[in-house]
């Protein structure tokens, strides 16, 4: 763009609204003005009348620290909005001007149209990576997290949103050393580096290296990175630009800055399922699903539910919303669907074109076969997770109580290093979540259903008595004056009791099991749990 343009605020606020994706009046809503005030502002009627209404609008909008100079100084200094107060910063905030830049552009996938939620996540990854200390902070950023948590999609969001920040923005499938190559070959193409057809690999991947260290302000996304070794040998080495990489992987090194990708809360989930049902526009908001909620509660509260079976997986919510736009299927039969035929549905994908290409299922194949291969152990030890409760998984389950299990699970009651080498290699591939601080840890429930699923009909039942064993072995033995230690001891495993008596067949329940915990219920006046355990093994 032309450096010497002067922007006023009347241009730059709507430009940072409608990058956030807000309209006047939510803009409005979240500041406490009128919407005639922001269209006021927009149209250049007058000004914000301080710099705390300015610093609520950075607050709301999610500018840079050089987003939120731009605009107060649009606001307050307004003659001084030229090439010498903001730079380079509101280059790459505004879009580039085609006619005096060139912008490049290698994505080969769409903008999500149902895309949901994120947004503190997009702003954090865009102070990380673009940042008026470029020279001397890193600019790489590393998405990671489970399967199917979404980290491709935020990757497209923020390379859509903004791409303008950049003058140069290319996409590296980076699954293997050949999806990587074939990305750099057709980055090759795209800015013409390949002087012939007989340009080997290795000078192509050099050539794209070479453009990549002479031109500044480029974004390359690495996405789904599943072998760490693979980017030393493909990253350029330079500080011209910025990289964004999504894996599954806990640790990349210390390349990047590591960004965990949260599941869904239950409002962003179901305005995701609904969205991509078609049931509420693409572009709805939170303000549209109350009106549902109000409108269709009994509908409201199919999806709601559906979003708790999911887990506030987005993988899984859109697989969802495929299948009901496909059949045209109400949520409440969908639900009922669901519950009789939940592994059936998560092997399947909508018809529909989707942003997401592959099921639940198979996202997640790929990674607990390559557990299997790599660590016995840890597959088997998260085949017996699949038959508790899901989350806070007490440690000294599986350092008490499988020494009777025979080997390999039994190595991790021989030394605790078994144990935290096997929990670090499910932890490292996003399988399982540790809490550090409460030796405790949690899996997802749609991969113990994936997990239960696997095992064949006739061991099905010895899985199920191996978590009862483990159970059974580690609930002390509970009395009126026992200790703190051995409330807390009980009070850490009642859920996963209560889940199995729930769970699994009452014939293979330990009646030893369920009488130390119906002694601590009892002890513990939580009468109603006490009547739901009797009830179930009656």
């Amino acid at each position: 763009m032309v450096h010497s343009e002067r922007y006023t605020f009347s241009e730059l606020l709507p430009q940072f609204r409608k990058r956030a994706r807000l309209n006047q009046k939510k803009l409005a809503e979240q500041i406490g003005v009128h919407r005639n005030t922001i269209l006021a502002w927009e149209r250049g009627n007058y000004l914000p009348k301080n710099r705390p209404i300015v610093s609520q609008l950075a607050e709301v909008l999610f500018l840079t620290e050089e987003e939120t100079t731009a605009l107060l100084q649009s606001c307050f200094f307004p003659a001084h909005i030229s090439q010498h107060s903001l730079g380079e910063a509101l280059d790459r905030t505004l879009p580039p001007s085609r006619s005096t830049d060139r912008f490049l552009w290698y994505v080969p996938h769409q903008c999500n149209q149902y895309f949901t939620a994120h947004q503190k996540l997009l702003s954090s990854l865009h102070q990380h990576l673009y940042s008026h200390q470029a020279n001397t902070l890193p600019k790489f950023c590393a998405l990671h997290g489970l399967g199917g948590i979404g980290k491709t999609q935020i990757a497209m969001e923020y390379t859509y949103r903004f791409a303008s920040a950049y003058r140069a923005v290319f996409w590296v499938d980076a699954q293997t050393a050949e999806t990587i190559t074939a990305s750099f070959l057709h980055i090759a193409h795209y800015l013409e580096l390949i002087p012939h057809q007989q340009t080997s690999q290795q000078q192509i991947i050099m050539a794209v290296h070479r453009w990549l260290t002479h031109h500044p302000n480029w974004l390359l996304i690495w996405d789904k990175v599943e072998d760490i070794n693979l980017l030393a040998r493909y990253l350029p080495v330079t500080r011209e630009g910025s990289v964004l990489l999504t894996s599954r992987l806990q640790s990349v090194g210390n390349i990047a800055v590591l960004l965990e990708v949260p599941l869904l809360t239950s409002d962003e989930g179901i305005l995701l399922l609904l969205r991509r049902a078609r049931l509420l526009a693409p572009a709805a908001t939170l303000e549209h699903l109350e009106r549902f909620r109000l409108m269709l509660p009994h509908d409201y509260a199919c999806a709601q539910e559906l979003v708790r079976l999911a887990g506030g997986l987005p993988l899984a919510l859109d697989q969802m919303g495929a299948y009901l736009e496909e059949i045209s299927c109400s949520l409440p039969n969908y639900l009922a669907l669901y519950q009789s035929h939940e592994w059936e549905l998560l092997r399947r994908r909508g018809g529909s074109t989707s942003s997401y290409p592959a099921s639940v299922s198979i996202t997640w194949s790929s990674s607990l076969a390559h557990i299997s291969q790599v660590s016995p152990l840890a597959h088997n030890l998260l085949r017996l997770c699949a038959f508790l409760a899901p989350d806070a998984i007490p440690e000294e389950l599986f350092l008490k109580g499988t020494a009777a299990l025979g080997e390999p699970l039994s190595r991790l009651s021989i030394c605790p290093l078994h144990l935290q080498e096997t929990l670090s290699i499910l932890s490292r591939h996003s399988l399982v979540k540790r809490d550090v601080q409460k030796h405790a840890f949690s899996i997802h429930r749609l991969i113990q259903v994936m997990l239960q699923e696997e095992i064949e009909e006739e061991t099905r039942a010895w899985w199920q008595q191996r978590a009862i064993s483990v159970l059974n072995a580690t609930f002390p033995e509970f009395s009126p004056g026992a200790t703190a230690e051995t409330r807390r001891q009980c009070e850490r495993l009642l859920a996963h009791v209560l889940h199995c008596v729930e769970t699994i067949p009452q014939q293979v329940v330990s009646l030893e099991l369920l009488q130390k915990a119906a002694r601590y219920l009892h002890y513990c006046a939580q009468y109603k749990q006490l009547k739901a355990l009797y009830k179930r093994v009656s």
